[in-house]
């Protein structure tokens, strides 16, 4: 006994990746926490490409006073957003 076309026979249809509105759900929810995992990385590697002070310099010491270094060379550093090379080493 052959069925008429386009019946399932009682079966319940599969749903493919594409027609499960969850499985859209998910794939919506992946990109975008994918992409702000990214953006923290990048913000992270630019703060961290700066450079670090070093540990007991004056720019350590003014900033465990919570102030800002007052030597010429660290408040032309801090101007472009770096550190002093040469109390830093």
């Amino acid at each position: 006994m052959q069925s008429a076309p386009g019946k399932n026979n009682g079966r319940i249809p599969l749903l493919l990746p594409e027609d499960n509105p969850t499985h859209n759900k998910a794939k919506t929810m992946t990109k975008i926490l994918t992409a702000i995992a990214l953006a923290f990385t990048m913000t992270g590697s630019i703060f961290a490409a700066d450079g670090k002070i070093t540990e007991g310099s004056c720019c350590d010491k003014a900033k465990k006073a919570t102030k800002d270094c007052a030597h010429p060379c660290c408040v032309a550093a801090a101007k472009d957003s770096k550190v002093c090379a040469k109390c830093n080493k």
